[in-house]
C-alpha cells in the first residue's frame, strides 16, 4: 500500500510539473506530501526545466526515475491543435551505448524542434526603408515630394535629397545626402514638420535620427508624434541626444518648403 501511494505521489508530481494538476488532484498531492515529507516535491519541476532548457549538466544531475517519469508524461501528453503534426520516422536501434540518446536527449531534441516551430514564423523581417519608401510611392495617391536645401550651417552645407509624405497614410520618408556625420552621444538630428493647421511655434516632432559614418545616401522613416494636417515646411535641426520637445532652432541644417502647387 505504501508503494502504491508513493507511485501515486510521483504521478501527481509529474502532472503538476507539466501544469496538468486540477484543484482536486492538488489537494490529493498535498495530503500525500504530508504523509511522505521525505519526498522531494521539486524534483519533477527541475526535471522538466532541464529538458526544456536542454541543459545537459542540469539534466544529468536529475535522478533517473524523475527523468523517466517526466519522459512518459510528455510522451503521453496530447498535442494542441495549433501545433504542427510531426511525422514519426522509425530509427534503427543504435548499438553503441556511447551514442544512445536516452530520454533526456530525445526530449531535449523534441523541445528544440517545438520551440523552432513556434518561432520560425514570428521572427520579424528586417525593415528596409528604401523598399518601404518605394511601396508608399506606389500605393498612396496623395504623396508630396519636397526637395531639401542646405543652409549655412557647417553640418548642412551642400546637403541634398528630398522628403516624401502622404497625408492619408500619415507616413513619409526622408532621403538625405551630404549631411555631416554626427556623434549620437553628443548631438542628434531632429525633424520638424510645420503644419498650417497648428501654431508655428510648435511644429510637429518628426523624430530624431543619426547619419552614420560612410553613408553616401540614407533613407529615414518619419516618426511624426501626432497627426499632420497640412505640412508647409520640413526642417532638420541639431539637438541634444534624444531630441527636445520644443526646439530653439539655433541650428537648422536643411529645410524644404512645400510648394503651393502641391
Amino acid at each position: 500500500m505504501t508503494e502504491d501511494k508513493r507511485t501515486r505521489l510521483q504521478e501527481l508530481l509529474a502532472d503538476r510539473a507539466l501544469g496538468e494538476l486540477s484543484p482536486t488532484l492538488n489537494d490529493e498531492l498535498e495530503n500525500l506530501l504530508l504523509e511522505f515529507p521525505e519526498e522531494d516535491d521539486g524534483g519533477f519541476d527541475r526535471a522538466v526545466a532541464a529538458v526544456m532548457l536542454s541543459g545537459t549538466a542540469v539534466a544529468e544531475s536529475m535522478p533517473s526515475h524523475l527523468m523517466s517519469a517526466v519522459a512518459g508524461k510528455i510522451a503521453d501528453k496530447p498535442q494542441e491543435d495549433s501545433m504542427p503534426t510531426a511525422k514519426v520516422i522509425p530509427m534503427q536501434e543504435v548499438k553503441s551505448s556511447r551514442w544512445s540518446w536516452g530520454p533526456i536527449g530525445v526530449l531535449a531534441a523534441a523541445a528544440a524542434i517545438a520551440l523552432f516551430a513556434l518561432n520560425v514564423d514570428r521572427t520579424p523581417s528586417e525593415f528596409d526603408p528604401v523598399q518601404a519608401k518605394s511601396e508608399l510611392l506606389a500605393s498612396a495617391t496623395d504623396v508630396i515630394e519636397v526637395p531639401w536645401e542646405g543652409t549655412a550651417d557647417p553640418s548642412g552645407e551642400g546637403a541634398a535629397g528630398n522628403v516624401v509624405w502622404s497625408e492619408s497614410e500619415q507616413k513619409g520618408y526622408m532621403t538625405i545626402r551630404g549631411l555631416a556625420v554626427n556623434d549620437p552621444t553628443v548631438e542628434q538630428y531632429q525633424l520638424w514638420i510645420f503644419d498650417a493647421t497648428r501654431d508655428d511655434r510648435y511644429p510637429v516632432d518628426g523624430g530624431v535620427f543619426d547619419i552614420p559614418e560612410g553613408a553616401d545616401e540614407i533613407v529615414i522613416p518619419i516618426d511624426a508624434k501626432i497627426d499632420v494636417g497640412q505640412p508647409v515646411l520640413f526642417a532638420v535641426t541639431v539637438e541634444e541626444p534624444g531630441g527636445v520637445v520644443v526646439s530653439a532652432r539655433e541650428r537648422i541644417v536643411i529645410a524644404g518648403a512645400v510648394s503651393a502647387d502641391l
